[in-house]
């Protein structure tokens, strides 16, 4: 798992790269109404911005993953997700409409990965209730250790101490071991 300042890194990256296309692509970007973009839009953005210099602490890797992490909101997934929504380029210029095909697609898509996260929870969950048994039978097995271990201590004599010994309620002192 990352630590958290690669994850406030990226964070900050996804923002810069947010913050940049929303200034260079108001229309598409607009934070009103937020659209679909139009299939293949990645590769119209790669060609508008061949060549151009970007600004510091914005690459090109950061604008993927600001495309990304926009197309995983949830306003953006409402708006692909139903029939009929508008589809715009990088201008904000109407390219066509979601259709029934695209709907079930990602519906599709959604519960595929919906199920993969489940899954993979339910294999973490598990795993860690195997690994809180072992730790249990762990602590099982010192705790069957350790009366035997205190036990063995109590038996030890120390050296230069006298040996006590009872005997029908009273106490002899043999002397010294």
């Amino acid at each position: 798992m990352a630590n958290p300042s690669q994850i406030k890194n990226r964070n900050r990256r996804i923002a810069l790269g947010l913050n940049f296309l929303a200034q260079r692509f108001p229309a598409a970007f607009a934070a009103e109404k937020v659209n679909a973009f139009c299939i293949g839009i990645h590769e119209q953005m790669q060609e508008e911005l061949k060549g151009e210099t970007l600004p510091e602490g914005v690459t090109v890797s950061a604008i993927k993953q600001a495309l990304y992490a926009y197309c995983n909101k949830y306003a953006y997934m409402k708006a692909k997700g139903k029939v009929g929504n508008p589809r715009v380029n990088l201008w904000g210029h109407v390219v066509g409409e979601v259709t029934e095909q695209e709907v079930l697609l990602h519906n599709m898509a959604r519960k595929a990965k919906k199920q993969a996260l489940a899954e993979k929870k339910k294999k973490a969950a598990t795993a860690n209730k195997a690994k809180q048994q072992q730790a249990k039978q762990v602590q099982e097995k010192k705790a069957v250790k350790k009366p035997i271990a205190a036990k063995k201590q109590a038996e030890k004599v120390v050296p230069n101490t006298p040996i006590i010994k009872k005997k029908k309620r009273r106490t002899l002192y043999v002397g010294a071991a």
